[in-house]
């Protein structure tokens, strides 16, 4: 919720009336733009071109006898078949990739990229695959302070500084959700100020910075409503009085979740290890019963060969394992917080035009226009280095 102050009739700041003019070119820009997202803290380099934050990739292309084509990366050209990653992105929906295998009697043509652009392309969608593990290891990288309550245990962040060896922070943070579900908080919100600041570079410095409090679950969000005497159906608010963003989730029982699959995850790590030890023991022995049975050096080789082959694709499958506990945790995260975090970004692009902006003392936003950037904000869609605000969800 958005309390926009006294606003004037038409629109124009208070103390400045570059605003109007300042308003009238970002729009544009960003209805049709979107905000490059590196997946790092907020002090990411934002000298970045016009062409590293658009949304329109460029793919390889495989145009079947039928009629349809299909976008993507080409992995492999064989005799016989083509892999190829078809990358799907549906306006307003999340990118997701599907691996084909064509048979090449069913192609009429394929164009390649440019080598420059195919390794752009596979670098985008390296960072997409494995951005859950990405995710993880930043979060599990921050300062958190840990303060046990009467009745529930707070986690306090006191900010990613803003330049280098800078003091000052973009926001601090308080949660009741357990660890893991902090920290992962915490690193949606940084790439979310992220994005704000590359569409529009801070123009002001607050004297504190926006707060925000993350509580674990909707019962501690409906009590704190109670007692702030507000009526909010959105889980998730903002007070430019408090410069506070509050945002409720069910949190506490993704955290139970998460523990079960972390069980699941540490069993395929130890069947990782199980392998790697008796595969490696298993070729050390057909090593020596081969010589022991006066095989040929040649054929020696070929039979190790075919047996580390077939080791290797044992713990390829074992790895893929791994990373599908990763992606599984990540979407429990997304789908307990998913609501949320949609809310969330909309009313932290509120704090941040108060606070970074057009502090609210001095000008006046038009309602419709900070509602209508918010709202573009809260559909956009991170994928890989991009946050897509191109197509928001309808």
């Amino acid at each position: 919720m958005f309390h926009p102050g006294n606003l004037a009739p038409s629109g124009w700041p208070r103390r400045d009336r570059t605003l109007c003019w300042s308003v009238l070119i970002w729009l544009p820009a960003l209805l049709v733009g979107t905000a490059a997202v590196r997946a790092a803290a907020p002090t990411a380099n934002l000298s970045k071109s016009a062409d590293a934050n658009s949304a329109t990739w460029r793919f390889d292309q495989v145009e079947l006898k039928d009629g349809r084509t299909i976008q993507g990366l080409i992995e492999e050209e064989l005799d016989e078949f083509v892999e190829v990653w078809d990358v799907r992105r549906p306006p307003g929906k999340p990118m997701y990739l599907l691996l084909r295998t064509i048979e090449r009697k069913q192609i009429r043509e394929i164009r390649r990229l440019a080598d420059e652009d195919r390794a752009a392309l596979r670098n985008k969608l390296e960072l997409y695959l494995h951005r859950a593990a990405d995710e993880a290891r930043r979060a599990g990288s921050l300062e958190l302070t840990r303060q046990v309550g009467a009745t529930a245990t707070h986690f306090f962040f006191a900010g990613a500084p803003r330049k280098p060896q800078a003091k000052q922070v973009w926001f601090t943070l308080e949660s009741t959700a357990d660890d893991d579900a902090t920290r992962r908080s915490i690193v949606r919100i940084e790439e979310a100020f992220v994005a704000f600041r590359q569409m529009f570079p801070p123009r002001v410095e607050p004297p504190e910075p926006p707060r925000f409090l993350i509580l674990g679950t909707m019962e501690e969000y409906a009590d704190r409503l109670r007692l702030q005497k507000l009526r909010i159906k959105n889980p998730a608010y903002y007070s430019p009085e408090q410069n506070l963003v509050v945002a409720g989730s069910d949190l506490t029982r993704y955290a139970e979740q998460l523990a079960r699959t972390k069980q699941q995850h540490e069993k395929v790590r130890h069947e990782y290890a199980a392998v790697s030890q008796q595969m490696a023991e298993t070729l050390k022995g057909l090593s020596q019963d081969l010589e022991h049975q006066a095989v040929a050096p040649e054929e020696r080789k070929k039979i190790l060969v075919a047996a580390q082959g077939s080791w290797d694709r044992e713990l390829a499958l074992l790895d893929k394992r791994i990373q599908a506990a990763d992606r599984l945790n990540a979407s429990l995260f997304n789908e307990v917080s998913g609501e949320m975090f949609a809310r969330l970004y909309h009313e932290a692009f509120h704090a941040y035009l108060d606070n970074y902006l057009y502090p609210p003392q001095r000008y006046d936003v038009p309602r419709w226009l900070n509602e209508g950037l918010a709202q573009t904000f809260e559909a956009g869609l991170l994928e890989a280095d991009t946050l897509r605000i191109d197509a928001p969800n309808t």
